[in-house]
């Protein structure tokens, strides 16, 4: 049996349970944010055979099947609206502390990935030292709170740098709106206007370099997936790919050796099982890295692409092999059917 951890709505995790019917095998999907008000999680860590049950909608899924568990994207935990204010903060650590230690009592189960291996690989910090360090080209980058340093790195990139948050997180304007921060073109005016502003919270500067277009790369065990995303093509993406994913052009491809073996080296040195990785390929040809996220989005690109990516991943939380012949993997082909998810 396979445990998806996930929340009600998640376009990914239709796709991985539409795979698990393709195969007849059995799974879970754990809602979190159902948990713990129509979730009931048991354990008995100290049992002498480790044992415990989630009872969802009635019906028991022992722990002991369990084979594999995608940690996808899971929900907040709900709190029972009864609970009196003053202990609803005791009620939501212990809720909270409960999925957790479930999650590392599983050890010995096959995980995409660990929740503790995503949180420690998702620091840009890091992944750019360390994406140095493997031997890829990276960007010069500034990460800073001190305006004068951001103000000397903008003129060291001769005007040409963007910002990008430390981590995607959606902000609420004044009349409850949500939205996110893309990658921003920094210019003289906006750099001047903001300036101060750069001493109330920390900020990722890098220098622009110039497109031919991105490469998502999909690393599921130890097999890579890439694609190219030509966002060079329209004005919207050119910055930044995420505004229009959906239309712009991404197709199937392979990549050079040397920079496979260092996508791999860094999905390993970050400990984890599934990870993807974002580059950019220069007018001259050079690649650069630009970072990893180690819990990503890949659903577009399977149905853009037709890479298998969903029943690669059922095969890592499986441990079996059902696409060694696929002809992506024995280079003999990059155009293949896409099948959606039903």
């Amino acid at each position: 049996m396979l445990i998806l951890i996930t929340q009600e709505i998640d376009t990914h995790s239709d796709w991985v349970e539409a795979e698990c019917r393709r195969r007849g095998e059995e799974y879970l999907r754990l809602c979190t944010e159902q948990f713990p008000t129509s979730v009931q999680i048991s354990t008995e860590p100290a049992h002498h055979h480790f044992q415990g049950e989630i009872c969802v909608e009635g019906r028991s899924y022992p722990l002991s099947e369990v084979v594999g568990l995608w940690y996808r994207r899971p929900g907040m935990v709900e709190l029972d609206p009864s609970i009196p204010e003053g202990q609803r903060p005791f009620s939501y650590r212990e809720s909270q502390e409960a999925l957790t230690g479930l999650y590392r009592v599983l050890y010995d189960r096959r995980w995409v990935s660990p929740p503790h291996i995503v949180a420690a690989a998702g620091h840009k910090i890091h992944q750019l030292r360390l994406a140095k360090e493997l031997g890829f080209t990276v960007a010069p980058t500034l990460v800073t709170n001190d305006p004068a340093k951001a103000l000397s790195f903008f003129e060291a990139c001769r005007g040409q740098m963007i910002y990008k948050p430390l981590r995607f997180v959606p902000i609420t304007d004044d009349d409850g709106n949500a939205y996110g921060i893309y990658t921003t073109l920094v210019t003289e005016e906006t750099l001047d206007a903001s300036l101060d502003s750069i001493a109330l919270a920390p900020c990722l500067f890098q220098q622009l370099i110039p497109k031919d277009y991105e490469i998502r790369v999909n690393i599921i065990g130890n097999r890579v997936w890439a694609s190219s995303i030509h966002s060079q093509e329209s004005e919207a993406t050119q910055l930044d790919c995420r505004h229009d994913l959906e239309t712009v052009r991404q197709e199937a491809i392979w990549l050079p050796p040397e920079i496979e073996r260092l996508c791999l080296r860094m999905k390993q040195r970050l400990r984890l099982n599934m990870c993807n990785i974002d580059l950019i390929v220069t007018p001259e040809g050079e690649y650069l890295f630009l970072e990893v996220n180690p819990n990503g989005q890949w659903a577009w690109i399977e149905e853009l692409t037709g890479l298998p990516l969903r029943q690669a991943l059922v095969d890592e939380l499986l441990g079996v092999d059902t696409l060694a012949t696929h002809p992506y993997l024995t280079r003999e082909s990059l155009q293949f059917e896409t099948e959606l998810a039903s």
